[in-house]
């Protein structure tokens, strides 16, 4: 079984100025993005779950976010 991430060329890394998500999903990814810098892992995972149930996944790399939407069926 592999561990290589089946998404991952869908994956696009998060940046401040990102016009792809709304404000919303930005402010929860600006607030974990400090978290992750203040290594408060704690609201970091809680605001991950916020974003899941938005339908972001995010993975984690050094301080990095990147993201992807689930595709919510019709």
């Amino acid at each position: 079984m592999s561990d290589a991430d089946p998404y991952e060329q869908e994956n696009k890394q998060w940046k401040l100025d990102d016009s792809t998500f709304d404000k919303k999903t930005n402010a929860i990814l600006y607030e974990r993005r400090n978290a992750l810098r203040n290594k408060d892992l704690k609201t970091s995972n809680y605001l991950k779950k916020d974003l899941s149930e938005l339908g972001v996944i995010v993975k984690d790399i050094g301080d990095d976010q990147y993201l992807r939407e689930v595709k919510k069926s019709k």
